[in-house]
């Protein structure tokens, strides 16, 4: 137990250790939907969707029952108001009932947020920390399910759903945001950028990152649309 909570700081952006995982994630997004759509029916594939579901939302609150107990849990970083957080929270009850609205939301967000953070991801603890656990479900985990809910049920993205990731994301931003300003936190780095690095690094000083990433955000959701837009021109 004690290397699973005990703190090591040997992570590294594109170790093997970090390789590794991007190989597994992209084995398990290619894979699984392969398996479901050829080997299950669709109570089974339903199933297999809420089991994933289910699964990054348990860990999610092992994390924070770990957090807690050890005395790491800190309400100014830990409430779940970062978006792949938030996402992981609410995925079981959306994968309970798939629809195609809430769907295309969180496909949009997950491939333009959730995607960057695998191969840029802000984590220090090496495997098996349960950080690093915990770390890698959520963030990996969302990808590996929005790929295999789109996929298996057919839960296409449409162009129009584009505008409306962006008017919610942008909703859900100025909530945190004034949460932010009331309690001096830093939720969803609407008030610095994270202490590693990342893509926010090459986007400028405060605030102006911020309007980079909101044109990003565009382009973004449009190139996670490109797949579809051609499918359906082919069609």
């Amino acid at each position: 137990m004690g290397a699973f909570l005990e703190h090591n700081g040997e992570f590294a952006m594109f170790s093997q250790e970090h390789i590794i995982v991007l190989l597994t994630v992209f084995a398990l997004t290619a894979g699984l939907p392969f398996f479901a759509r050829r080997q299950l029916n669709k109570t089974q594939q339903l199933k297999l969707g809420r089991g994933l579901a289910v699964g990054i939302f348990t860990v999610l609150v092992a994390w924070n029952g770990i957090a807690a107990w050890l005395g790491h849990y800190d309400w100014k970083q830990d409430i779940p108001f970062h978006l792949c957080y938030l996402m992981s929270m609410i995925l079981p009850f959306v994968a309970w009932r798939p629809s195609q609205r809430v769907h295309e939301l969180l496909y949009y967000w997950i491939l333009s947020g959730t995607l960057q953070a695998n191969f840029t991801p802000r984590l220090s603890e090496s495997f098996p920390h349960y950080d690093f656990i915990y770390y890698w479900v959520a963030h990996s985990g969302l990808l590996v399910y929005i790929i295999y809910a789109t996929v298996v049920y057919r839960l296409y993205p449409t162009f129009k759903g584009i505008l409306r990731a962006f008017l919610w994301v942008n909703a859900f931003a100025v909530f945190v945001l004034a949460f932010n300003l009331l309690f001096d936190t830093n939720y969803f780095y609407l008030m610095a950028k994270p202490p590693t690095a990342s893509l926010l690094d090459f986007f400028g000083p405060w605030p102006w990152y911020l309007f980079v990433t909101e044109g990003l955000a565009i382009v973004l959701f449009g190139l996670s649309y490109l797949p579809f837009a051609y499918l359906k021109r082919k069609r």
